[in-house]
Order: structure tokens, then sequence, then C-alpha cells
């Protein structure tokens, strides 16, 4: 089970780039070279042609223009750089030094193609929610539930910062169990699931937006156990190939970045098409991506950059909206199945 793993990411795993063939590391490393050279000026000169970007202003404020980029480690040039700029993080924010080859695309080590299954509901009373959710949780465990759920292997419970949500996600194998798993969330119309209208915890006003989605990219390594840090949940659309996405997503920028917020363990996925998912683009592919952030600061300034006016995404064509995030904090790390 790869998306966040199972028995092998209980204990840490370092992911490094293991492209079939070699195809999709010379892609990374074209995309980095491009991205990083501009005409051979230095990365310092790149930076500050990315920050000039219109709409950077009106995204952050007046915070200062390096901490915009990296916001963990102004003056680091590279991952090991990061350690050393402790003394410059933003308040709060804990950076990281995921090398640039600390990814994979390989995930046939992990088993069979799986994938986060969940649906983000509003509660307004999360004291009674407990005991419900505790229930399907303890009936996983026990293999007293739906049949979709029978083979999950891990699960985290979560609720949203600076809202009322909250989700379950548990990492069930892709196919029809994910497919079964999306009709649970639907909540109107004729196969709409009577479950929901018997919820007095329910906040109907707010939609639920459930997803499951199938892993095919690995950066950086989990932690034993994830409770108490942070997850972001990110959706785009992307007008082509999940792999020609990639190499966007492992650039030397990007990487930079992701560090500088304290992003450890990233998974991305393919969103899968059926009914019960929420997720709606015109693009000819969904992408879900899930960050593990040490620090609600962390957070913050990665949902800030999940912009389309981002330098990240605004002049890069094949992306498509909506732009959809959460930043969840993890409340249980549960392990189904080693």
């Amino acid at each position: 089970m790869h998306a966040f793993g199972t028995s092998a990411s209980v204990a840490p795993l370092r992911a490094r780039a293991r492209p079939r063939g070699g195809a999709p590391a010379r892609r990374a490393s074209a995309t980095r070279v491009s991205a990083s050279s501009r005409k051979k000026e230095s990365s310092d000169a790149s930076r500050r042609e990315v920050l000039a970007a219109p709409g950077l202003a009106a995204l952050f404020g007046s915070v200062a223009a390096e901490q915009l980029w990296f916001p963990g480690a102004a003056l680091a040039k590279t991952p090991a750089a990061l350690k050393g700029a402790a003394a410059k993080t933003s308040v709060g924010i804990k950076p990281v030094s995921v090398g640039y080859d600390e990814w994979t695309t390989d995930l046939s080590a992990f088993g069979p193609p799986a994938g986060p299954l969940g649906g983000a509901v509003g509660c307004e009373d999360y004291a009674a929610f407990k005991p419900v959710i505790r229930s399907f949780i303890d009936g996983i465990k026990s293999g007293e539930c739906p049949p979709w759920a029978r083979d999950a292997t891990r699960g985290w419970l979560l609720r949203e910062e600076g809202g009322n949500r909250v989700m379950l996600t548990i990492l069930v194998p892709a196919g029809q169990a994910q497919k079964d798993g999306l009709a649970f969330f639907i909540d109107s119309g004729p196969k709409a699931n009577p479950f929901w209208k018997e919820q007095a915890w329910l906040d109907r006003t707010e939609p639920i937006q459930a997803t499951a989605s199938v892993g095919f990219l690995i950066r950086g390594a989990p932690p034993p156990n994830m409770t108490g840090r942070y997850f972001g949940q990110y959706r785009l659309g992307w007008n082509g190939r999940k792999e020609d996405w990639v190499p966007l997503f492992v650039s030397k920028e990007a990487t930079d970045f992701h560090n500088s917020v304290g992003i450890p363990f990233s998974v991305a996925h393919e969103i899968v098409k059926a009914p019960g998912n929420t997720y709606k683009t015109k693009a000819k592919t969904g992408i879900e991506v899930f960050h593990l952030i040490n620090s609600k600061a962390g957070g913050d300034a990665m949902n800030a950059a999940f912009d389309p006016n981002s330098p990240f995404f605004k002049d890069e064509k094949r992306y498509v909206g909506p732009y959809e995030s959460i930043l969840w904090k993890i409340e249980e790390d549960i392990v189904f199945k080693a």
C-alpha cells in the first residue's frame, strides 16, 4: 500500500528517485536546469525575477520579499543549507532538508496501487461526532465495516484549522473499493446515503467535499507517527498527463519552497472520477497532494502560495482550476494493518 505507506511507513522510509528507465529523472534534471539557470543568471537573480511577478504583493502584503519565496529559511540555497538558516526562520515554521533526489514515482515496492479515501464534512458538535467516528474506526479494525473499508491499512482522523470540518481519510486499494467508498458521501438525490440525515452533529451548511485518489509520487519520508502535525490537502486540475507534471513538482524551486515551509513528506495522487467525487475540473487530470507539514505556520505559508497567481502556477497554462486546499490538524494516526 503506497499512498502514505503501510508497514513500510511505520518505520521511516527514505524515498529516492528510481524512475523506470531513468526517464523521469532526466526530465526532472532538465526542469531544474531550465528553471534555475535562465541564461546562466544566479539563483538570487532568478528568485528576484519570480518575486517581481504581478499579484505577489497582493497575496502576501508587507511580508519581506525573501520570506515570500522561502519563508522558512530566507538565505538557504540548498536543502542542506536550511539547517544553518534556523535563526532566520519565520516564527513558528520548522524547515526541513529533503534532498532534490529524494522522490520516486516507482511505487511498486509498496504493493498494489492504493490511495486515500475521505470526505470533509462540517461538524457542529465534535463531542457528539467522536463516538460515531470511533465506532467506525473500531469497525474497520474488527472487520465489522462496509466492504470497501475492510482492506484499509492506515487512516488519519483530521480536524480543520480555521474551520469546523472533520475527516477520517483511509488508505484503501485502488479500484472498486474507492468507487464504492465515494458513494458513501452522496448526501442528496436518489442515491443519497440516509446516514447523513441521521447525524445531529453534522453542519449541513457546509457542503461535503469527498475524493478518492491513487498515489503516483512520494517525496521525502514519513515519520512513524504523524499525530499532532498537519496535513495540507491540495487539489487542482492539470491539462496533461501526470508524468508531465512531475518535473514541476520536484524542481529545485519547488523543493526549496517545500523545505522552507517545513514539509518532510508528500504524496501526489490522481483523483478518481466516480459518483460521490466532489472535485470537478475541466482538465484532463485531477491532482491531489497531501503534504505533511511540521507546523501551523508552515501550513499557512503553504496555503498562501497555493494560488493561481503565485509564481508556481501563473505562467503554466496547463494548470486549471479550481484550486482547493484545506489545512488539517492530525488528531490521530491509525494503523489498521501492519
